[in-house]
Formats: C-alpha cells, sequence, structure tokens
C-alpha cells in the first residue's frame, strides 16, 4: 500500500465510523480529520526528509483535487502539517473510494446481501441458513458487512459463502485439502485463507462457551471437514457388508475393532451375528476402554462416540440402528454443558430410543469429590437455558443440582 493509499484509507476508515456516513451529508459541519498525534506517530518520520516531504506533496496534490484538506503548524509553513481532513461532501467522497480503487462499506452491504440472497436456496443445513438470513437483517441495519465476513479483501466472501454451501450440503467426509482442491482447485487455499474465518462462523453458530485446537476440530469434524479420516471404534459382534460383495467380520475382536471412514461409505449393510440386548456409546476415550476391559457383557454392544462426530460417523450410528431396531439404547458421557449437547444430538439424530447412563444425580453426588467447580457465572446461565428446552428434559433435575452446587463432573473422574 503507497503512502497516498494510507492516508486516504485512514481518512475513509473514520469516515464509515462517523454520524456524517451513517446519516448523510449535511454540509462540512464536522471534520474527518487526523491531528497532530496521529500524523506523528503514523506519518511523519523524524530525520527522514524525503519521506516527510512526500508527505506533503501528497497533501497538496490531495487539495488541489478538492478531496483533502490541510493546514500548516504554527509558524511552520511548508514545513509541517497540522492535521488534514476529508472532504466529505458526496462528490468528492466518491472520487475518494474511485482513487485508491475501494468499495465503500454500504455498497458492500448491498453486494454481500444479493450474493447471500442468491446462495440461500442452496444452503441444505437449517443452522447455516438461520446464520445467514441474521446476516442480511444486519447488513440492512448496519449498511456494513459484520465480523463474520471480509472488509479489506471482499473479494473472499464469494469463496466463504462458497463454502458454507458446501458444509451445508455435505453428508460425508472430506479431508481439508481435497475440499480445498475441489471448491478452490488449491489443495492450501482453505487453511491458510479461510479456515479461521470459518471457525469463526461455526463457534457463533455453536454458541458453546469452549475454546481450542481440539474445539476446533470438533466443529470442523462436525461438518464433515476432517485433516484424516475419521475411525470408527466399537466392540461387539457386527459385521459390514461391503458393495463388492465383500464382509468384514469384527465378531471376534475380543477387545475392541475399529474401520476407517472409506469402510462405511463402501458398506451397504450392518448385521449382527450374536443377540444383542443393548447398545451402549460412550464420549471418553479411556472409560470406552476401561468398560470393555472390565464391564461388557456379551449381549452387548459397545460404541465408542468420541464427543463431536462427523456425518459419515452418523451414518455408521444409523446403520447400527438399522440392524439392531429393538436394542436399548443408552449413551455415558460427561456431566456437563457438551456431555448434554452430545446426548441430544446423538438422540435426535441416530438413536430415538436413547437415554443417558451415569448422567444423573446419583452420578454426580457420588463423584462430587472429583468433580470440578464452576466458576464462570456465563457457563450457570447456559445451563439456565438447557432447563427452558424440553429436548434437555432427561437432564433437568441434574442442572438444576448443577447450577445450585456450582458442580460439573467430567467421565474421566469415574475411572480412579
Amino acid at each position: 500500500m503507497t503512502l497516498k493509499e494510507r492516508m486516504l484509507n485512514d481518512l475513509l476508515d473514520k469516515y464509515e465510523k462517523s454520524t456524517v456516513y451513517k446519516s448523510g451529508y449535511q454540509g462540512n459541519k464536522r471534520r474527518i480529520m487526523i491531528g497532530p498525534r496521529e500524523i506523528e506517530e503514523h506519518y511523519w518520520i523524524r530525520d527522514n526528509a524525503d519521506r516527510n516531504r512526500e508527505f506533503i506533496d501528497i497533501l497538496k496534490e490531495l487539495e488541489a483535487q478538492k478531496l483533502v484538506f490541510f493546514t500548516w503548524a504554527r509558524f511552520e509553513r511548508d514545513n509541517l502539517v497540522n492535521e488534514f481532513w476529508l472532504n466529505t461532501n458526496p462528490e468528492a467522497v466518491e472520487k475518494t473510494y474511485q482513487l485508491i480503487g475501494r468499495i465503500p462499506q454500504k455498497k458492500k452491504a448491498e453486494m454481500l446481501e444479493e450474493k447471500i440472497g442468491a446462495l440461500l436456496p442452496e444452503i441444505q443445513a437449517d443452522d447455516i441458513r438461520s446464520f445467514l438470513q441474521d446476516q442480511i437483517l444486519w447488513l440492512r441495519e448496519n449498511e456494513k458487512p459484520s465480523r463474520f465476513f471480509f472488509h479489506a479483501e471482499f473479494d473472499k466472501n464469494d469463496a466463504i459463502l462458497k463454502l458454507l454451501a458446501a458444509v451445508s450440503q455435505n453428508t460425508e467426509e472430506e479431508t481439508e485439502r481435497i475440499l480445498s482442491q475441489r471448491l478452490f482447485h488449491d489443495s492450501k487455499y482453505f487453511e491458510k485463507e479461510l479456515k479461521s474465518r470459518l471457525l469463526v462462523i461455526l463457534r457463533y453458530i455453536d454458541d458453546y462457551d469452549d475454546t481450542g485446537k481440539e474445539y476446533d476440530e470438533n466443529l470442523l469434524r462436525e461438518r464433515g471437514i476432517v485433516r484424516y479420516p475419521e475411525i470408527m471404534e466399537f466392540c461387539g459382534p457386527i459385521s459390514f457388508l461391503m458393495d463388492d460383495g465383500g464382509e468384514i467380520d469384527s465378531s471376534d475382536e475380543k477387545y475392541g475393532a475399529y474401520v476407517n471412514s472409506m469402510t462405511i461409505r463402501h458398506s451397504k449393510e450392518v448385521f449382527v451375528k450374536k443377540n444383542i440386548q443393548r447398545v451402549l456409546t460412550i464420549e471418553n476415550k479411556a472409560n470406552y476402554m476401561d468398560y470393555i476391559l472390565k464391564e461388557k457383557k456379551e449381549d452387548e454392544l459397545v460404541l465408542f462416540h468420541g464427543g463431536f462426530y462427523s456425518p459419515i460417523k452418523g451414518r455408521f450410528f444409523r446403520m447400527i440402528r438399522e440392524a439392531l431396531p429393538d436394542a436399548n439404547y443408552v449413551h455415558s458421557g460427561d456431566i456437563d454443558l457438551g456431555g448434554f449437547r452430545m446426548f441430544c444430538r446423538l438422540k435426535r439424530e441416530a438413536f430415538p430410543a436413547l437415554v443417558p447412563f451415569q448422567m444423573d444425580i446419583k452420578t454426580l453426588v457420588q463423584y462430587q469429590k472429583r468433580a470440578a467447580y464452576i466458576t464462570d457465572e456465563n457457563y450457570i446461565h447456559a445451563l439456565q437455558e438447557l432447563l427452558l428446552q424440553p429436548e434437555y428434559e432427561a437432564f433437568h433435575s441434574v442442572i438444576r443440582f448443577m447450577i445450585d452446587h456450582k458442580l460439573r463432573l467430567e467421565q474421566e473422574a469415574l475411572l480412579y
């Protein structure tokens, strides 16, 4: 960016935040100005006469074009600038935008609203559609793109919208680089240019108080975007009938078996070779391993849930349900916000008759000395919100106990 572009961009940044921009030009009553302190900090370089002369020459040029005005510091004419400001006459402002090739925020809002409106019919995920509809309302009310979209690199919004459409349609699993190559013909474009912005959007949609790399990877996995193919772990007498006529039999894997997402993708059917009365899903890996080694029954199928799961793992769960429509389905997970949400998603998407196991007041009281204290009031508020949602009714009693005693329990606490 040249010095002239920086100066004009700084003025336009101030202009777009001003009441003049929001309410319209009403004469030159209020200056969109850069004063002495900002000039000294950002434009005037001590002991650099050439740079300072360039700065002054640019101001003279812009003043001759009636785009910018400036004044000299007292007794420093032709030597030291005191302040400079934007000509906010609409015609002058339009010329200023054109001079540096910048799109006004209002125009960006109009363009983005049009793009989102055209995209909505392609959006298949309800939560992403709702997010984009809210963004249209934001654009109309604020006349500028929200924090979820690119401002300076406005053209990248086409890419983020294309990505959101692909994510909303995803019923499979795709590695980050293959997704990037398919959509943008560049295997690294997603990771370099779009991944962080997509995560900002998914965190907002998820509306869950969590942070960190693992949480971000879980959010992407839930939408079918993975770094490596997902693994399905289980312990029980099930077999996979493949689309080429072959069979993968895991019946004799006493200490647990696994298949990858490609196996699920090419499976026609899952079938069970022994009588299974109960299907138990376990959220955490340590608990899953401990259970299959110490407690698993002969008439039981145990599935490692693993938290946020991808669409392909969701298909695996539904194949189990189709193979065992009359089994009892139970789930064991953390007694916390995340555990409750994971249970409800699993019940909603895979096992309608699912009931919780060791996720009640009795378990929390039994292991109370190993529980973690809740110190964040936002977390308490999020728990209170669950009390208003019928979907979480199975947990309402334990949630009230958690709120009263400010406790939550991770599943691993049951192991020692």
